[in-house]
C-alpha cells in the first residue's frame, strides 16, 4: 500500500511510540521508552514533556501513533 501511495510509511518517532507501548518486559519496549524520554516525549501520552529543552520533535497522537500536524 505504501508503494501504491495509499498510505505513507511511519516515521521513526511513530514507530518508537508504538514500540514503547508494548510489553514492559521486552528489551525493545524499554529501549523505545528511553529514546522517547531522551527526545522529550512522554511514551504514555505521546505529548511533549513540560519544560524539556531539547530537540524539536512533533507531538504524537496516542490513539493513532501518528504525528500531529500544526
Amino acid at each position: 500500500m505504501v508503494k501504491s501511495g495509499k498510505v505513507r510509511p511511519r516515521t521513526q518517532a511513530e514507530r518508537m511510540f508504538i514500540s514503547a507501548n508494548g510489553l514492559p518486559d521486552r528489551p525493545h519496549t524499554q529501549a523505545a521508552r528511553r529514546v522517547l524520554a531522551k527526545r522529550g516525549i512522554d511514551w504514555k501520552m505521546g505529548k511533549r514533556i513540560k519544560g524539556f529543552k531539547g530537540h524539536g520533535y512533533p507531538e504524537i497522537d496516542p490513539k493513532t501513533g501518528i504525528e500531529k500536524r500544526r
